[in-house]
């Protein structure tokens, strides 16, 4: 009763303009803290943060598998969404990581390091839409790595793994000393520049691959045949991308056809950019009589021919004095990237577009990203952080409309690309891919935890749950056992998937937005006013804006 009249009070505080007005949680703070400023009044007193982020998290825990298993076959979508997306850059930064260190390391770590990551931060995460993969930048850091050694005739795996103790003791000691409060100082803006940065990449890398394909394998003289050969791998890997990109940019936008039944539109919004990638992998292989290498597809090892990396813990003793302290560097280079990667990647995927209502756990998550960053070491695999864009990718693919919020499906997907926040519309826009959104019908689900805050005007809620970052991790991991298929997939859909993923990250970007509205005909900016549009355009004008 006491929590009832609690929670009545709240809302007839918001009413009446009181501010916001906190929920206390089972601590004594709140119930859902703004994941901007995360314990931004912590000290330094060690694992204060660690002991809040447990305290706070842990009664939702059992709630966090309820909501998943409600789903019932609905989890499939994000799942298999976020297994796609996490996947291909896993099989491309690996085939880059062997062509970088001559088959010492290769796709069959980064996939195995991806998914022990994420079944473990599925179970033990403190934030179960995290998701965790390896990320480009750290495959450029182990080819500096491999340089170095080559050049100084170090054990390169084995200082590898130093350097791994490294980076896990560094960041321990930052997530024990609650160093996670600063994430607070990472605004929306550094944010949005940084998931900016990704979409580049991915854009970039699809570009040097595609050039790439037009390359000879080797140095080795070839006749004219060969030649022709080589160019027409060069357009047909081209066309194999661009495929996949439109084929899969029209699926993810089924909900808004006119055609066919509303469930065979779910189904192609939901599942169709998965089929795209195995139809046009098919569609790669039709040209008759043609060479080896065309297509060009992965140079994925078997499971079980991957050499010594696994008994790397057997080797440490070749390391000398010198070479051991020298892998502080890099420990200390992959510190730094992954404290920004790691929690920029959690912050994003807790946006206050997306409403969350549980609490967030950066100093616990930190602390876990140790574990597997230790763990990796031992293994003798890449060490695994949060990815972007997969996070927000993952968190906006949970949604789901309330009961009664729209009357057809049309509304149903405007209201989910742009919510409503506080009585009124809110324009900064979500992501508007629906099939990203599961547009299931129904309550939001009752979970036993402690009291929420007072509900919002949002027409949406996210499924806040573990179960599609478990099945996603444990089919990575299944895919170790199919090497032989993958060993098929041809390069070129890689890179589509690629441009894919960097078209997929720009809808909700701010940062994004502003840049398309300064290159809009002034003429025409008031018709940015008539459709959805972020809030500030209509308090801030816009040569403030253009400034900015």
């Amino acid at each position: 009763n006491w929590m009832k009249d609690k929670a009545a009070m709240s809302r007839e505080n918001e009413m009446r303009g009181a501010g916001r007005t906190r929920n206390r949680g089972v601590n004594g703070m709140d119930a859902r803290a703004t994941p901007e400023l995360p314990g931004h009044r912590m000290g330094w007193k060690p694992f204060e943060g660690i002991k809040m982020d447990v305290r706070n998290r842990w009664p939702y825990y059992k709630s966090d598998w309820k909501q998943g298993f409600n789903a019932s076959y609905r989890i499939l979508a994000p799942a298999t969404y976020v297994f796609f997306a996490n996947i291909m850059p896993s099989l491309a930064f690996g085939q880059q990581l062997s062509d970088g260190t001559d088959g010492e390391l290769n796709g069959v770590n980064v996939l195995a390091a991806s998914a022990m990551a994420g079944f473990l931060q599925s179970i033990f995460g403190g934030q179960p839409l995290l998701i965790i993969g390896v990320a480009e930048p750290l495959v450029l850091v182990y080819k500096f790595m491999y340089t170095f050694c080559n050049d100084n005739d170090v054990d390169y795996q084995a200082f590898a793994t130093v350097t791994l103790f490294w980076a896990g003791g560094m960041m321990a000691v930052m997530a024990i000393l609650n160093t996670c409060k600063y994430i607070h100082r990472f605004s929306r803006f550094s944010g949005e520049i940084f998931g900016l940065l990704i979409a580049v990449l991915f854009a970039q890398q699809a570009i040097v691959g595609l050039v790439d394909e037009f390359k000879k394998d080797d140095s080795s003289s070839e006749d004219a045949q060969e030649y022709s050969w080589r160019l027409f791998n060069g357009v047909w890997s081209i066309l194999l991308a661009l495929g996949l990109l439109l084929t899969s940019l029209l699926c993810v936008q089924a909900r808004g056809w006119p055609f066919y039944k509303g469930f065979i539109r779910k189904f192609v919004a939901e599942y169709g950019m998965a089929v795209m990638v195995l139809v046009w992998s098919l569609i790669a292989y039709i040209p008759t009589g043609r060479p080896s290498g065309v297509p060009r597809t992965l140079d994925f090892p078997d499971l079980f021919d991957t050499g010594d990396s696994w008994r790397v813990v057997t080797r440490l003793s070749n390391l000398v004095s010198w070479q051991v302290f020298a892998a502080m560097v890099p420990g200390f280079i992959i510190t730094v990237l992954y404290f920004f990667d790691h929690n920029v990647s959690s912050q994003l995927g807790q946006q206050k577009d997306f409403g969350l209502k549980k609490p967030h756990a950066y100093h616990y998550d930190f602390l876990l990203l140790s574990f597997y960053t230790w763990f990796s070491g031992l293994l003798g695999i890449l060490p695994a952080n949060g990815s972007l864009p997969q996070s927000p990718m993952h968190t906006r693919a949970c949604a789901v409309l309330k009961k009664d919020a729209v009357k057809n499906e049309a509304l149903m997907e405007e209201m989910i690309e742009h919510g409503e926040h506080h009585g009124h519309t809110y324009r900064g826009k979500m992501p508007k891919r629906g099939s990203r959104v599961a547009l299931v019908v129904m309550d939001q689900e009752k979970m036993e935890s402690p009291p929420l805050p007072p509900e919002d005007d949002k027409p949406f809620f996210i499924r806040e749950q573990r179960l599609s970052g478990l099945l996603q991790s444990l089919l990575m991991g299944a895919c170790l056992f199919l090497y032989p298929v993958l060993q098929k997939i041809p390069r070129s859909v890689l890179w589509g998937y690629f441009l894919f993923m960097a078209i997929e990250s720009l809808p909700g970007n701010q940062f994004w937005e502003r840049i398309l509205l300064l290159i809009t005909d002034p003429k025409k900016r008031h018709t940015v006013l008539k459709a959805p549009h972020m809030a500030f355009l209509e308090t801030v004008p816009i040569r403030t804006i253009i400034y900015f």
